[in-house]
Formats: C-alpha cells, sequence, structure tokens
C-alpha cells in the first residue's frame, strides 16, 4: 500500500470504531429499558457493564454517562424522546467524533 492508502485506512478504522461506540451507547440504552442489569443480578447497569464486559468500573460509568447524554431513550408508552446533546449524538452515529477520554492524557514526545 502506499502512504496515502494506509492514511486513508487509519481514518477509515477510526471511523468504523467511533459508529461502534455508538452502538454500544445504544446497547447500554437498551439494557437499561429492558431492566436487563436486575434480571441478571445486578444493581446497576455500570456493575452490570463490568460483569458482561469485563471493562473497569470507571470505563463503565463514562459509558453509562455518555449513553444518558446521546442515547435516544423512550418514555413508558414507547415515545422516542431526543438525546440530551443531539448534534453530538448525531456527530457519533456519522463517526465524525468519539468518545472523549479524561484519563488519557498526551505525554511528551507522542
Amino acid at each position: 500500500m502506499s502512504g496515502d492508502d494506509v492514511v486513508e485506512v487509519v481514518q477509515r478504522v477510526q471511523t468504523s470504531l467511533r459508529k461502534a461506540t455508538a452502538v454500544g451507547d445504544r446497547l447500554v440504552v437498551e439494557a437499561v429499558e429492558r431492566s436487563l442489569p436486575g434480571s441478571v443480578g445486578c444493581r446497576s447497569i455500570t456493575q452490570f457493564l463490568v460483569q458482561t464486559q469485563r471493562i473497569s468500573g470507571g470505563d463503565a460509568a463514562a459509558r453509562v454517562k455518555r449513553a444518558r447524554k446521546t442515547g435516544i431513550w423512550h418514555t413508558v408508552s414507547g415515545e422516542s424522546m431526543d438525546p440530551t446533546l443531539p448534534e453530538t449524538a448525531a456527530a457519533v452515529w456519522a463517526g465524525a467524533i468519539g468518545a472523549p477520554c479524561s484519563r488519557w492524557r498526551r505525554r511528551p514526545g507522542w
């Protein structure tokens, strides 16, 4: 591959990873709305994510926080509610932006 091809592939992979984040957020909403955490003995959606995805509590909490703001939730009657951050939600779904991670800091020389 040429250098330009590598750059294009790297960009496409990053867009795909960002879109996968949006799908993961949608699954957080689904799990909450279906009461899945309680059905498997978890006290919260964060605990559910830690146990089912084998991720840290911090990562799970960040996913839940993001899903609360960018997810499409539903009323008891099933009506969709707009995300709290609709423009951010649209950009995440398009793969234009990714999930911020405040724990990662750029190291000198990177």
